[in-house]
């Protein structure tokens, strides 16, 4: 795991240190609208976003496309936060209101976001909405992302109250149903990362999670980075964007190929997989 992390840390920090220097990746200054050169990107979650920096691995994504010229990354994502924790955190909502942001990036906690449509109407839906409407509030420009997870590998922990909950492909459905209904709700867009793990999967047994089973190994963070990107950019993945240093060129044929058909062609079609 340590060699792992390491190829990981060092090909990304390489590429964005040479980004810079390059001036591929300068650092920001505030500016009055979204419409000023740099891609300002607000992640709002919990590990699920944190876990091996999947922003910083957007952001090298990002600069290897070399579109745009300027990212600037900002994070709010404690352990086990939820959206309702989020809309009532001064913490989040002062960087929400600090800059005018391209995009924000929301992220529910994977059980709150498994839960029934009925639980959800009470646990989750409202909370995204507030944040949708502080997000608005701010910069009526800024747009939606949410970030659709993996489910856990168990499936969700409550079994005894949630029937036929402990299994991986339940929790990834519930998932996928709650995000699709947030995004019609919101008028938001999807990056449906939890599917694209799933699609891969049924082709290839791949190491996604970590030895917890909950949160996602390199290669798990790597393709949710990489279906964020393709998904806001509404752009194909090329031989261009960054590619860790551990993950094998076949693995990563396979990745490109399984987010390329499935977001793209609807080959297969995420939404109903």
């Amino acid at each position: 795991m340590s060699i792992r992390f390491l190829l990981f840390y060092i090909g990304l920090t390489c590429l964005l240190a040479c980004g810079k220097e390059k001036g591929m990746t300068p650092e920001p200054t505030p500016a009055d609208s979204v419409n000023d050169g740099i891609l300002k990107v607000l992640f709002i979650g919990n590990s699920h976003t944190s876990y091996y920096d999947l922003p910083k691995t957007f952001k090298a994504i990002m600069a290897s496309a070399a579109f745009p010229d300027s990212i600037q990354v900002a994070v709010s994502a404690p352990g086990g936060f939820s959206l309702e924790e989020h809309a009532k955190s001064n913490q989040t909502l002062d960087l929400l209101n600090g800059d005018n942001w391209d995009w924000v990036v929301l992220q529910e906690n994977a059980t709150l976001a498994a839960l029934p449509q009925a639980a959800a109407e009470i646990q989750v839906y409202p909370f995204a909405t507030q944040l949708q409407n502080r997000i608005k509030k701010n910069n009526s420009e800024t747009k939606t992302m949410l970030y659709m997870t993996h489910a856990y590998q168990g499936g969700a922990p409550d079994c005894a109250t949630i029937p036929n909950s402990c299994t991986y492909d339940w929790m990834q459905n519930e998932i996928r149903h709650n995000y699709l209904m947030m995004a019609d709700r919101l008028g938001a867009k999807v990056a449906p990362a939890g599917m694209m793990w799933k699609i891969l999967l049924s082709q290839k047994e791949l190491d996604l999670w970590e030895v917890d089973t909950i949160h996602p190994s390199p290669t798990g963070a790597y393709i949710s980075a990489l279906t964020l990107f393709a998904s806001m950019q509404e752009q194909r993945l090329g031989d261009v964007l960054f590619v860790p240093g551990f993950l094998a060129a076949t693995d990563r044929d396979l990745i490109f190929k399984v987010i390329n058909e499935s977001i793209f062609d609807d080959n297969p079609n995420w939404k109903v997989y």
